[in-house]
């Protein structure tokens, strides 16, 4: 401790500080601010806050006043007349001896006025840096470097100093050891503390022994930590109580949220399906929000079944019409001058030409057309792909061959009036024009950039619009014009044709050499329009006497008329088109496109398209899309309701329908859902006609071979390997060679035996068959075939019209089959109608062991279906519910995981291949998805697919289902949500408003989907 020697001079009060810390600001600052810092409260009580008296008795446990420059002085224009008042006014000069010190003239200023006004007892030493040697009564200056010059001969005996040198940041005391480090981490700086070395500083200014004051302050350091740890027991019991509760608040409002979200996203599906045929890009974008809301399975549902939903697009146009490969879609506006009347003023504006990709709707090219009116537009076949445009008088023609950069080539000229139709010839080597003035012009187009006009033919009428088209045959050109209705007094022309709705009659041309036509009339009556069908085969007119298809001859002459079916025979139709595949559609002017399909001895009515009245009662253009998947409708004005307020520039509605009567399914072929392994065909029975379709695109499935088969199967199956099919009705087996698609063939015939004599039994005196109910294949060669006296032939595919190499005799009535592949043996699993499920393993066909019955179930077994890998086992039962199986052990060891229910009879399941999806399909035709996991089933996806689907499914991917339908077709589904969203969000119209977004998704920040 340092020793006060006696007092040389007084020391005058009042003091502000206990002491002045006098150092080079260049070298001491971080250890001059440690020093100040700890000095202060040594000794002193966490509590204590009030400052120690400057005057008074010796060990006040109040904290010090230390005066540092940087801490304490303010700014002030002066700087020295403010440390000469902090220096006048402390008791204690604490020198931070360093050599930057001994030469600061701040610090020799400092000292100088101390030894002239203070003791110099009163100036303890801090050595931070340097060196200090004491000799014969003085300071060896030849050694002593780190105090100033001034302190010589102060001091009559050595005082004592402190040494901090070790303490210095950058030295290796006052850094952290490698183990507090990372590793590749610079060596970082320890906070500075300076410890009990500091009570030789605190005492002397406290006027206590360093003993004392040190063993004070571990007391108080032990009350802190005593303190400390109460305090944070307290706290952490507090923080744990806290934590809990808010733990139970978090997961109370996470329920909140979830519930408060499955409830609003099952609302927006069921607003988009009130609004769906007014506005069918909000009912879009609507189901689009859900899924960011929350993906319910009813919004999963909608997903799956979004393609119902029309796409729209907002477009300022007239006219339509599809490419020949369907690939882009041209929509035209029509130019027009200026038009000024008593009324209001019509400013000019151009024409305009904006062809679509079918597939996103995105814009390939646009064409500003100028002011004269379009009044016609069409396209020729491939590979040509050339485009007429009826463009004031006379037809221009472009290749569109690239629909990014059509390039305009020749113009058809010569018509004394404006051209109100275009159509080409089936080869795309003619073409046909007519206009307003009556006349239709016959062009050939071979060299697009040098057309020829053929022939010239009057009609002595002015015409408010045709329809008109060539047969597809190519021989006969049809024309029905409408003529253009006289008034008294006169009308402008606009009202005119506005108000001209005929019914006219159809006028036939034989131009099978179209410089000399020969005119016939046709045989249909009167009508307002037509179309063929675009094998030629069919026409539908639309007249007085509703629609009407057609039977055609090679000619174009029609017989045989069949009325077709209406939702209501009041209304009157419109427009018409015609499809790919035996489809028509009309326009009713009570809100609906009509579609019907071709099937049995007339068309059906498959389809009604709900549309706004004002829609429906000022149709532009009706038009299918090449493939016949599509149907396209153009109308002005209005997407918002009956009205036709909302919306200024017309509607163009999408619908992609591959199956009417299933509308929302992504594909559709004839035939019931019998797959291969990999999922890539389908075989659909035709009466005995056995057809092999590649379903790789759902969207364009092609039928590549046909072998005869049993009439009317009553089921099929493919090997596992893909390369047999067999077939089976009533008694007798087939099986075929698949192994090339392209040419199918018979391999083999047997018929199942009557070992139990069921026959004899039930009617001994009658002819009698076993019918067959299932079919399964134990492997690539081995079929087996379950029927109804409960036996199980199994037969070798290699020996055609053997005898069964294995009769199996089950518990009763087969209702279905199915082989378990996870299984190191063949097991089989056999489920009946008196609700047994058997095992049985086939390692030995001629001693096949009945492993026992799965537990359970006195209702009918319906339907078995097995994952790929025979790791999952479904079984659907008649009493509602669905067995899952979890096959573990290769097949040694089955345990049921869940047990689903439905409202009624689960007709069928199917197991996706990679054992992820379980589809069920009850009674009331309602699908369900679930996601399997490893012990439970999670519902994902509802949908209501409707009294037609039949009690088939099957997988054709991990993420494709195949329903069949009770009308003979198999139709396609889209369970993933992902490719749904995608699919939505394509023909959305305008984005939805912020108004609108408040009104349909109240609570939740404005967020557009499909962003």
């Amino acid at each position: 401790m340092l020793g006060p020697p006696p007092a040389t001079h007084p020391v005058p009060p009042p003091f502000a500080y206990h002491a002045f810390i006098s150092y080079s600001h260049a070298q001491d600052r971080l250890i001059a601010d440690a020093l100040q810092r700890e000095v202060r409260r040594f000794g002193v009580p966490w509590y204590g806050h009030r400052t120690a008296p400057l005057v008074g008795p010796p060990g006040s446990r109040g904290p010090l006043r230390i005066f540092r420059d940087v801490t304490d002085l303010s700014a002030t224009p002066a700087l020295w007349p403010g440390v000469l008042a902090a220096l006048s006014a402390s008791q204690w000069l604490i020198l931070m001896a360093s050599p930057a010190a001994a030469q600061s003239g701040w610090v020799r200023q400092e000292v100088t006025w101390w030894l002239a006004n203070r003791p110099a007892d009163r100036i303890l030493i801090a050595l931070t840096d340097g060196q200090l040697a004491w000799r014969d009564g003085d300071f060896d200056w030849d050694a002593t470097d780190a105090i100033p010059q001034e302190l010589a001969g102060t001091f009559t005996h050595e005082p004592r100093w402190i040494d901090l040198r070790p303490l210095r940041p950058g030295t290796p005391e006052s850094v952290s050891p490698p183990d507090a480090a990372r590793p590749g981490d610079v060596p970082r700086r320890a906070p500075l503390r300076l410890g009990d070395i500091v009570a030789d500083f605190a005492a002397p200014i406290r006027g206590l022994d360093k003993d004392s004051l040190v063993g004070e302050h571990v007391r108080q350091r032990r009350r802190v930590r005593r303190t400390v740890r109460a305090v944070v027991g307290a706290l952490t019991v507090l923080a744990l109580a806290a934590t809990s509760a808010a733990v139970v608040a978090f997961r109370q409002r996470a329920i909140a949220i979830e519930q408060r979200d499955t409830a609003l996203a099952n609302q927006l599906v069921a607003e988009a399906d009130t609004v769906r045929d007014s506005q069918p890009g909000l009912a879009r974008q609507l189901i689009a929000a859900a899924r960011d809301i929350k993906l319910t399975p009813l919004v999963a549902g909608a997903l799956v079944g979004g393609a119902e939903i029309a796409q729209e697009l907002h477009v300022d146009a007239d006219l339509l019409a599809y490419r020949s490969d369907g690939q882009a879609l041209a929509v035209v506006r029509s130019g027009n001058i200026e038009n000024k009347s008593a009324f209001k003023t019509v400013p000019a504006r151009d024409g305009h030409l904006a062809l679509y990709d079918t597939q996103n709707l995105a814009v390939l090219a646009e064409q500003k057309l100028g002011q004269l009116p379009i009044g016609a537009l069409a396209f020729g076949p491939a590979p040509g792909h050339l485009f007429g445009l009826g463009y004031g008088r006379d037809v221009r023609l472009w290749d569109v061959s690239d629909p990014r950069s059509p390039a305009e080539r020749g113009t058809l000229v010569g018509h004394s009036a404006t051209v109100l139709s275009v159509v080409f010839s089936p080869d795309g080597r003619t073409v046909a024009t007519a206009d307003r003035a009556g006349e239709i012009r016959l062009w050939d187009v071979t060299n697009a950039d040098q057309p020829i006009l053929l022939s010239r033919i009057p009609l002595d009428l002015r015409i408010a619009r045709y329809t008109m088209a060539f047969h597809p045959g190519g021989r006969t050109l049809a024309v029905a014009p409408i003529p253009l209705r006289q008034t008294n007094p006169p009308v402008p022309e606009a009202v005119a044709v506005a108000i001209s709705d005929g019914p006219t009659l159809m006028m036939l041309f034989d131009v099978t050499d179209p410089r000399r036509w020969d005119l016939k009339l046709g045989t249909v009556g009167k009508i307002r329009s037509f179309v063929f069908s675009p094998d030629g085969a069919q026409l539908l007119t639309i007249g007085p006497d509703g629609p009407r298809t057609w039977a055609v001859d090679g000619a174009g002459k029609a017989s045989g008329a069949q009325p077709l079916p209406v939702s209501d025979p009041d209304a009157t139709l419109a427009v018409a088109a015609s499809g790919a595949g035996g489809r028509t559609a009309a326009v009713a002017e009570d809100g609906a496109v009509l579609l019907w399909e071709a099937g049995g001895r007339s068309p059906a009515l498959t389809a009604r398209l709900g549309i706004p009245r004002w829609d429906s009662r000022n149709p532009q253009g009706l038009t299918f899309s090449p493939d016949g998947r599509r149907v396209a409708l153009l109308t002005p004005g209005s997407n918002a309701g009956a009205t036709g307020a909302g919306v200024g520039s017309g509607t163009l509605r999408i619908w992609t329908i591959p199956d009417g009567r299933q509308r929302g399914a992504v594909g559709a072929v004839p035939g019931r859902p019998t797959l291969s392994p990999d999922g890539s065909l389908l075989a659909a029975a035709d009466g005995k006609t056995i057809r092999l379709w590649d379903v790789t695109d759902l969207a364009q499935p092609r039928q590549v071979g046909t072998v005869t088969g049993p009439d009317r199967p009553d089921g099929l199956l493919f090997s596992p390997d893909g390369r047999m099919l067999a077939a089976h009705q009533d008694s007798a087996v087939w099986a075929m060679d698949v192994s090339d698609p392209r040419t199918p063939r018979v391999s083999g015939r047997w018929t199942v035996p009557d070992n139990r004599n069921l026959c004899g039994q039930l009617y001994p005196e009658l002819p009698c068959d076993i019918g067959t109910t299932a079919l399964a294949f134990p492997d690539d060669r081995t079929l087996a075939v379950g029927d109804v006296a409960g036996q199980v032939s199994l037969f070798d595919l290699t020996r055609g019209g053997s005898d069964p190499v294995a009769v199996l005799k089950t518990y009763g009535f087969v209702a279905d089959l199915a082989m378990l592949p996870a299984s190191d043996r063949p097991l089989l699993v056999v489920g009946m109608l008196a609700g047994v499920t058997e095992i049985w393993d086939l390692s030995d066909v001629n001693n096949a062991e009945n492993l026992g019955r799965l537990p359970g179930g006195r209702y009918q077994v319906q339907d078995l279906s097995v994952s790929r890998d025979g790791a999952v086992l479904a079984i659907a039962r008649r009493d509602g519910t669905a067995w899952l199986w979890r096959v573990r052990e290769h097949g040694r060891a089955l345990r049921r995981i869940a047990t689903l229910t439905d409202t009624g009879d689960v007709n069928a399941v199917a197991v996706s291949p990679d054992g992820g999806r379980l589809a069920t399909l009850g009674r009331d035709r309602t699908l369900r998805v679930y996601r399997l996991k490893a012990d439970s089933a999670e519902l994902a996806m509802v949908r209501h697919l409707g009294v037609t689907a039949d009690t088939d499914l099957a997988f054709a991917d991990h993420h494709t289902l195949a329903v069949g339908t009770e009308y003979g077709q198999t139709t396609f589904w889209e369970l993933d949500p992902d490719t749904g969203t995608r699919a939505i969000c394509v023909g959305i119209g305008t984005p939805i408003t912020e108004d609108q977004w408040k009104r349909d998704v109240p609570g939740l920040p404005y967020r557009p989907p499909c962003r």
